[in-house]
């Protein structure tokens, strides 16, 4: 009935999507923020004591997920590392709608993937991926808000108005979209 997951969801408008149609239906969602980043802070020598606390931060996660129904998990529950998913409560769904194989050759997630029951893909490109490895995969795609997110009006067409290209990343994959500054301009 509910998520196990106590992070910050990388699909948390996803999450927030389904919450009130699955309450409405007799079915709870249940999440919140881990108490320490999932993600590895920046700095030298963090690492060694940012891991660990990260680790046992999410142990009651793992006590959550006992509660529910289903485990939902948007990646690892530290990211780029296998660590409590074991201890999960299943069935167990990964919901995933970026390339997050790509860190570390893949790692953290090939390990996490035996523990899989099921793998929501946010796209068709991922969704190959996840079947390659021979899960079971449904493709739902990317739920944005549009009562929250709305385009901008139109401009008026002619060369003096500019392009405008939205962009919903976080701080942590800020550098990405910053690689692809080239390209932008291009566009």
């Amino acid at each position: 009935d509910g998520a196990g997951s106590r992070g910050s969801p990388s699909r948390g408008c996803g999450v927030e999507a389904v919450r009130a149609p699955l309450g409405r239906a007799g079915r709870d969602v249940v999440w919140g923020a881990a108490p320490v980043a999932t993600e590895a802070p920046t700095g030298r020598g963090v690492g060694a004591v940012w891991f660990p606390a990260a680790v046992v931060a999410r142990v009651p996660a793992v006590v959550d997920s006992w509660r529910s129904s289903v485990t939902w998990l948007g990646r690892e529950m530290v990211a780029t590392a296998c660590t409590l998913e074991a201890f999960l409560k299943r069935p167990l769904v990964l919901d995933v709608d970026d390339a997050i194989w790509l860190p570390r050759g893949g790692r953290g997630i090939r390990r996490l993937v035996r523990h899989v029951d099921l793998v929501f893909a946010g796209n068709e490109f991922i969704a190959d991926w996840f079947r390659e490895l021979g899960l079971p995969v449904e493709i739902v795609p990317t739920a944005v808000d549009v009562n929250r997110f709305r385009p901008a009006a139109a401009p008026a067409p002619g060369p003096e108005h500019e392009v405008v290209i939205g962009w919903t990343g976080t701080s942590s994959n800020h550098q990405a979209l910053l690689h692809l500054a080239g390209v932008l301009e291009t566009v």
